[in-house]
């Protein structure tokens, strides 16, 4: 499984959101210049987080984005499902009507791995919050600073 640069975008311009918004909200140019990401590109990318309800928009002339929610309470995981979907490695891990078309579901015999790899990689995603990305960042840019 791969994540696309829309789950990556997302999870990098939300992390910036979080970090930038001493005004309470911030603009999609000043993330998209910060994070190199095309205008366009990452409003896209803002339209499906807004329609997960994870950010909400300013409207106006020095208008935005800010989090739904602090960042302690923001998972990875949720951000990067907003636009990606369900992360399952695999169609059968998915468990819905994808499922019918597999010859060997019900006794498929590598099923049980691939359920166990896509509940790590989401008990992964959805333990680490967007608060633990930029203070994570944050120990590294100073780590740096100081050397």
């Amino acid at each position: 499984m791969k994540i696309s640069k829309n789950g990556q975008y997302a999870l990098l311009s939300v992390v910036d959101l979080a970090m930038h918004t001493e005004n309470g909200h911030e603009s999609l140019a000043h993330i998209a210049e910060r994070q190199d990401i095309e205008p366009r590109y990452l409003g896209q990318i803002f339209f499906a987080l807004k329609n997960a309800g994870l950010v909400k928009g300013v409207r106006g002339k020095t208008g935005g984005y800010y989090l739904t929610r602090p960042a302690q309470n923001l998972t990875a995981g949720e951000i990067v499902r907003a636009v990606e979907g369900d992360l399952a490695p695999t169609q059968c891990c998915l468990g819905d009507e994808s499922t019918k078309d597999c010859r060997t579901y019900k006794g498929c015999i590598t099923r049980t791995l691939w359920l166990k790899i896509a509940h790590e990689i989401n008990d992964t995603l959805d333990r680490i919050t967007i608060a633990d990305i930029a203070n994570e960042y944050n120990k590294g840019a100073e780590a740096n600073d100081t050397q």
